[in-house]
């Protein structure tokens, strides 16, 4: 045999060559124990598909894995590290971003609703959004999966809402969120249907709907402000003439109307007197909602310790050390056993997200000022972020080897960040907070949202690794349990800020947010392929589990606008009954179809004779 062919490989060795980087990284479980090891060391995708640890390298080569004991074991420890991750999410939301969503929403004069369905929805939707637009893919069934989300947004989200706090609805951005949510959804199904796949013109239509919406939303707000100006001018000029009947009359009806829109057009800043968790120990929960506490007084709070006499550095490394405190001495001493138990657990999630988070809280002393720690943070903050979103999405290795070579990027920001934080030392004091602290707003948003959202996603990655290891369905996954884990941080936020008095703010986001996720999500995904030349058909698009969301996603929001006009608008706790029940249908429905009980709405794919 000559020498050119033993040196030529075949195409069979070619194809094999490539078998690595083509691979799914979960096809490890089908494999014998002791190749696992060698398999997730070579295969390309498990570098990628991971997001803060390699789990199935842990599995397979650190605690090497070689029975379903052990690895039930693991699985065990996972969701420990699951709890944890939790305990983080809820942490960063009761403490930073919960007062940063308030603070912003009070600081441009929107009000709840308003603040729902742009800041928070916004808040809640872009780290995804973004995610995923940097890891396009047209094999992925996408709609199944924001239909999902959607549904246990709208209606585990919002049933629990209603059921923990009914509350008064603003009756036009409740109707308008609603039909436009049902408009946006219809036309992509409609366009799915009639060419199955969505073209470019077709999802630009899809953005000018979402647009559309957001500036009905705010033009509808300033026409409210303007005609609340003009009643409250009336009411002015008939100040001196209140002797007359007729005047009088009059003035009770402007005023009736003036509060009846001031209830919904404007937003109060309520005190936070205590945590979600201590709210549903010590308070009854049908009058909840009814509770408001008292306003803040933003200038005492903020100059409660100021005296223009004191050194400007004064107390300055005990202001630091007090505020990286994890477990406050008076908290410690009035919590209950299982406060004392979250207390423990978030001890180094305390410390960690003290030094990275700017915190700005208008109901703490000082409003959460430290000179020290947040001119570090500014240091800090914008450099992590950098660093972080480089070696993660930008890579081609594991996160932390891709560090090695991309912290440099981080370093660039120190030189608009380190003269920044030299001018804020040098132009502020300790006992105050300056005037400019509302501007640490940008950094504690980003920084919440950037930690929540990682949060989020590797409690999805996880859950992933659990659910291949019990050999549950990747579909299965994508509608049941991939929603629930990334849309987790999204109802910690909205169930916090309802138990606080903004129930209408909450309830707003648990209907912009999905329909921000599904309109902008989907034409932002399908534009981006088809400027790379990829359709994904809309078969790809649902997969075998997205007709059956679409059709339960039409049904609740079709049933919100019922239920909302026959009860004039108040939310029940029945209606949350209701609407947790109905999402438990849609799973009982998601298990009966992967169980092969039940056939779903999906189309069957016709098999035809290649001969004809």
């Amino acid at each position: 045999m000559s020498k050119d062919n033993n040196d030529t490989p075949n195409a069979m060795e070619e194809e094999f060559k490539q078998f690595t980087s083509k691979i799914n990284c979960h096809i490890v479980v089908d494999l014998p124990y002791e190749q696992r090891c060698d398999f997730v060391i070579k295969a390309m995708d498990c570098p990628a598909t991971t997001n803060i640890l390699p789990y199935w390298k842990l599995m397979s080569c650190h605690y090497n894995c070689r029975n379903r004991f052990e690895e039930y074991v693991v699985m065990t420890v996972f969701v420990i590290f699951i709890m944890e991750l939790i305990v983080c999410i809820y942490h960063v939301v009761e403490v930073y971003y919960t007062p940063a969503l308030k603070l912003c929403s009070h600081l441009l004069h929107l009000n709840e609703h308003l603040a729902g369905v742009t800041i928070l929805s916004f808040g809640n939707a872009a780290p995804e959004m973004l995610a995923n637009l940097l890891t396009t893919a047209t094999g992925t069934p996408v709609l199944a999966y924001y239909y999902s989300k959607a549904l246990f947004t709208t209606l585990f989200t919002g049933g629990l809402i209603n059921y923990l706090c009914p509350f008064r609805m603003n009756m036009h951005g409740t109707l308008r969120d609603t039909f436009f949510f049902l408009i946006g959804v219809m036309y992509l199904e409609f366009t799915l249907s009639n060419d199955q796949m969505i073209s470019m013109n077709e999802g630009i239509v899809l953005l000018s709907i979402y647009f559309a919406y957001l500036m009905v939303n705010v033009v509808d707000y300033v026409l409210t402000r303007r005609y609340m100006k003009s009643i409250w001018n009336q009411l002015e000029e008939l100040v001196g003439d209140r002797t007359t009947p007729n005047a009088q009359s009059k003035s009770q009806v402007l005023r009736k109307k003036y509060a009846e829109l001031a209830s919904d057009a404007e937003m109060e800043v309520f005190s936070r007197n205590s945590s979600p968790l201590e709210h549903h120990s010590s308070i009854d929960l049908t009058i909840r909602s009814q509770r408001k506490n008292r306003r803040i007084t933003v200038s005492a709070r903020a100059n409660m310790y100021y005296n223009i006499s004191n050194n400007w550095n004064r107390h300055i490394f005990r202001d630091f050390f007090e505020s990286l405190a994890p477990i406050k001495i008076a908290d410690w001493q009035a919590a209950k056993l299982y406060k004392r138990a979250y207390y423990i657990a978030r001890v180094p999630i305390a410390v960690l997200t003290a030094l990275f988070i700017p915190l700005v809280d208008y109901d703490l002393h000082k409003h959460g000022w430290s000179k020290l720690l947040n001119c570090i943070q500014l240091i800090i903050n914008p450099a992590i972020t950098v660093i972080l979103i480089k070696s993660m999405y930008f890579g081609t290795k594991i996160w932390y080897l891709n560090i090695v070579q991309d912290y440099i990027y981080g370093v660039y920001t120190f030189a608009l960040t380190v003269p920044l934080a030299i001018v804020v030392f040098m132009k502020s004091r300790t006992d105050a907070p300056p005037l400019f602290h509302f501007a640490f707003t940008t950094l504690n948003l980003t920084g919440s949202a950037f930690t929540i959202y990682y949060c989020e996603s590797e409690i999805d990655h996880l859950l992933q690794v659990i659910a291949m290891v019990m050999h549950v369905p990747t579909a299965f996954v994508g509608v049941t349990i991939t929603p629930v884990a990334i849309a987790m941080g999204a109802m910690v936020v909205n169930t916090a800020l309802a138990f606080q008095g903004y129930e209408r703010m909450a309830f707003a986001a648990c209907v912009g947010g999905p329909f921000i996720t599904v309109i902008l999500g989907t034409a932002s995904i399908c534009m981006a392929n088809a400027v790379k030349d990829k359709h994904p058909r809309a078969q790809t698009l649902y997969g075998e589990y997205g007709m059956n969301a679409f059709i339960f996603l039409i049904i609740s929001l079709s049933m919100t606008l019922m239920w909302t006009s026959i009860l004039n608008y108040r939310s029940r706790r029945s209606v949350g009954i209701y609407s947790l029940s109905l999402y438990m249908l849609f799973l009982l429905f998601a298990v009966l179809i992967k169980d092969n009980i039940i056939h779903s709405y999906a189309k069957d794919v016709i098999l035809q004779d290649s001969f004809e």
